[in-house]
């Protein structure tokens, strides 16, 4: 939309006229960097969420519990002293 929109204010290639879409540009992402962070958040919402991705933190807990447990020595294994 930036190009057509440039194509419209711009009719010839001059100074004054680039200042005009430079300050309309700024004035758009201003306002769009205020919404986000009025209204942004990083935490993803419950839809926007799959499936696959839940299996897989249900086996990533899985193996962290199975690495929790402290390996037990077993007693065929000679001692080296």
């Amino acid at each position: 939309m930036s190009n057509v929109i440039a194509g419209l204010v711009i009719k010839q290639p001059i100074l004054a006229d680039w200042r005009k879409i430079f300050i309309l540009f700024s004035i758009i992402y201003f306002i769009g960097g205020i919404a986000y962070i009025l209204l942004g958040s990083a935490v993803p919402e419950p839809w926007a969420t799959l499936k696959a991705s839940e299996k897989q933190q249900n086996n990533d807990a899985v193996a962290v519990e199975e690495e929790a447990v402290p390996m037990q020595p077993s007693e065929e294994s000679p001692d080296k002293n």
